[in-house]
């Protein structure tokens, strides 16, 4: 989705058609502020690994901001592993990491969701092509 909202004006001379979103995910700066070292203990490498993948992109979308202040040693070795490791191998180093363990404080605190909001927020508006969202319900 962040794609299609820029694909015009960065390949403008693409024969961009439109785009297909399935499952995109949503609100994960809101759901994010509920995270902490006191978060409930949720027993899922593969919750955590992607927890990575979402800190690492805000680490690499925004170098200047201070993530490491946030994340426990554990944490920052897992961000890192996030860089080169695809899913599997990253959630089976994440076995027995909770999510609650990634973090020194939480995400409430000081500037993570002003920081993470425009870079994590799904774009409201620039899609000037067909966009396709589908969702699946159980």
């Amino acid at each position: 989705m962040f794609t299609a909202s820029l694909a015009t004006k960065y390949g403008s001379e693409l024969d961009y058609r439109g785009a297909v979103a399935t499952a995109p995910a949503s609100n994960i700066v809101d759901a994010s502020t509920l995270v902490g070292p006191s978060t409930p203990t949720i027993q899922s490498s593969r919750l955590t690994a992607t927890a990575t993948y979402v800190m690492n992109g805000l680490k690499a979308a925004r170098p200047d901001f201070d993530l490491d202040s946030y994340l426990t040693s554990v944490g920052k070795k897992l961000v890192d592993a996030a860089q080169t490791l695809c899913f599997t191998p990253l959630a089976q180093r994440a076995e027995g990491i909770t999510l609650s363990q990634l973090f020194s404080r939480p995400l409430l605190d000081g500037d993570f969701a002003a920081t993470a909001r425009p870079i994590m927020d799904v774009p409201m508006t620039g899609y000037d092509r067909p966009l396709f969202m589908g969702q699946r319900h159980q």
